[in-house]
């Protein structure tokens, strides 16, 4: 009898993700970079970074997805952070409606190495 294919859902063992509305990057860097240190996560999506577009902000392994307010105010702003291990592709949304009610979104689709695509969204 023929085996049906099979894909290997599951995510690596210890997979993390973080998530934190870090009101003002540029104050909790220290912070994000211990807990970056302390917990190795793989995806970390961070909210009201309250960055201008003239901040410039690295993080050594990850690949940076950043969505700054039109207004350029620096208040909002969103930045997601994947391992470079990872294959990620950011996913344009239709933001119209969110925009108008100043909602900021980003999207992007992560590639596992078995296959498994995992999409995130960050608000």
């Amino acid at each position: 009898m023929t085996q049906p294919n099979t894909v290997n859902t599951e995510l690596p063992p210890n997979f993390t993700l973080l998530n934190w509305n870090i009101h003002s990057l540029l104050s909790n860097d220290t912070d994000l970079r211990l807990l970056i240190n302390d917990l190795n996560p793989d995806i970390i999506m961070l909210s009201e970074t309250w960055l201008k577009p003239n901040h410039i902000k690295k993080f050594l392994g990850y690949n940076c997805y950043r969505e700054d307010r039109a207004d350029s105010l620096g208040y909002g702003d969103l930045i997601s952070l994947i391992k470079t291990k990872y294959k990620s592709y950011p996913i344009s949304l239709n933001n119209t409606k969110l925009l108008a009610k100043k909602i900021e979104t980003q999207a992007f689709k992560l590639v596992m190495g078995n296959n498994l695509e995992l999409y995130f969204v960050n608000i």
